[in-house]
């Protein structure tokens, strides 16, 4: 258990210092790698409008360009999963003709989630020629209903999103976005995001003039907040997307290798959220989203010492909550947990829910 852990939050960075620390951290794990490494995994999950099965496929494009021209986010470690160098169209298109040799093999209707550790949609990543040709093969597969990719949003326009229509008849179409937070100072100071609100609820609102869903990612915890401040944070920026998305996923900090918050949580300056800080912010985000909204939370990393966690006692049925929420979208499934270590989070934070 690592409640004890120091809350401290460390020297606050000026954006332009913390963009340089976050580069220079990232340096040693940028290394290229011979091959591209995608990775495809199956679950049960939840899809737009109920439970079903969803694919997840993470194509290697070479790393989020982001990350590599400007160090990237604080807390974001993926690129170092990806081989660092340029990828071929003739490696992507084998990427995804690999996925669709999997897929094929389900029965729909089924979702497909497809990430690239980067944007799907930004042409340095994957040319518009090669997006194209990816699109018209995973148009072709029987039983895909839903897709969904991730994107910066300044990659997101009427011509990027109408070509996902175009070539997905039939199918809808979701565009993720990392907005993280609705604050500007929050997400330069604290996360080095490099864009404003303003530019992502413009996206968002060519997304939904196209026709197609958008998605916001809510981070909760970057460094520098305290535990409270991370949760006043993330229930505002829900508020302040709650009129904009369709749906809301809610991405509880982990430390990952080479990042910012890895340096923070060695020097005993940075601690994960706690589970009971996850569960408050999953019930105020139900209660704040339109009806027909999804609030999701994945769970990577929980009840571990570098994830979000509770204490030994109660991590394994809070993480098991938290997924059922997601699954079900009901507020009740996160009802009904006691532990200890619930007073104890409301001490050290000076704050009782």
């Amino acid at each position: 258990m690592s409640e004890g852990r120091s809350e401290a939050r460390g020297r606050r960075l000026t954006a332009q210092e913390l963009r340089r620390r976050i580069a220079e951290l990232r340096k040693p794990i940028l290394e290229p790698k011979p091959v591209p490494r995608p990775s495809f995994w199956t679950r049960h999950d939840r899809m737009f409008h109920g439970k079903g099965v969803v694919h997840y496929a993470v194509l290697d494009t070479g790393g989020c360009r982001w990350a590599a021209d400007s160090g990237g986010c604080a807390m974001c470690g993926f690129i170092a999963d990806t081989c660092m160098r340029e990828v071929s169209p003739a490696e992507i298109v084998q990427q995804v003709e690999q996925i669709v040799l999997h897929i094929e093999r389900s029965k729909g209707p089924f979702g497909l989630r497809i990430f690239t550790s980067g944007s799907f949609l930004d042409d340095r990543e994957i040319p518009a020629d090669v997006r194209q040709e990816v699109l018209r093969k995973l148009g072709a597969v029987e039983g895909l209903a839903e897709l969904t990719v991730e994107s910066r949003p300044e990659h997101v326009d009427s011509g990027t999103v109408s070509e996902l229509r175009e070539h997905l008849a039939g199918v809808e179409i979701e565009v993720a976005i990392g907005l993280e937070s609705s604050s500007d100072r929050v997400r330069d100071e604290c996360i080095g995001k490099g864009f404003t609100f303003r530019e992502f609820q413009r996206a968002c609102e060519c997304i939904k003039s196209e026709g197609a869903r958008s998605k916001a990612y809510v981070l909760l915890k970057p460094p520098f907040l305290s535990e409270f401040d991370s949760w006043y944070d993330a229930v505002q920026t829900i508020k302040d997307v709650a009129g904009t998305v369709d749906s809301v996923s809610v991405n509880a900090c982990n430390v990952q290798k080479g990042t910012l918050v890895e340096e923070l949580f060695k020097a005993n300056e940075y601690r994960p959220p706690w589970i009971w800080t996850v569960m408050e912010v999953l019930r105020e985000a139900k209660r704040t989203m339109p009806g027909g909204s999804n609030v999701i939370c994945d769970t990577v990393a929980f009840g571990t010492t570098r994830g979000p966690h509770n204490c030994r006692r109660c991590d394994r049925k809070a993480t098991a909550m938290v997924r059922l929420f997601s699954l079900a979208q009901d507020a009740r499934a996160l009802e009904g947990l006691e532990c200890p270590c619930r007073a104890e989070w409301a001490k050290i934070y000076n704050y009782h829910f």
